[in-house]
């Protein structure tokens, strides 16, 4: 007649079962091969300095202009005009 064994016994043997188990993936796995680091080639310097961004804001309480949105004669930034208000946004030129 057979016994079911207690259950620290069938603990142990599938903590075994286990162990054992992982350790045969383990020596079947292939090691993690890192892909090769590609060389990039250098930057070419650039040719003109980089611009600095600038905004300026002017207010002028006795004038006033009709909305308006256009291009800075350079095509460099824009320029809004909104009541007494008058917003450029481009960049410093050098």
């Amino acid at each position: 007649m057979t016994t079911d064994p207690s259950p620290a016994a069938r603990s142990s043997r599938s903590r075994t079962m286990h162990n054992d188990l992982l350790q045969d993936l383990r020596q079947a796995a292939p090691p993690a091969v890192r892909p090769p680091v590609e060389d990039r080639p250098p930057r070419p310097p650039r040719l003109t300095p980089p611009q600095t961004p600038a905004a300026e804001l002017r207010f002028t309480p006795r004038r006033w202009s009709n909305p308006a949105l256009r291009r800075l004669p350079g095509g460099d930034g824009l320029v809004l005009h909104l009541g007494p208000l008058q917003l450029t946004v481009g960049h410093l030129s050098s």
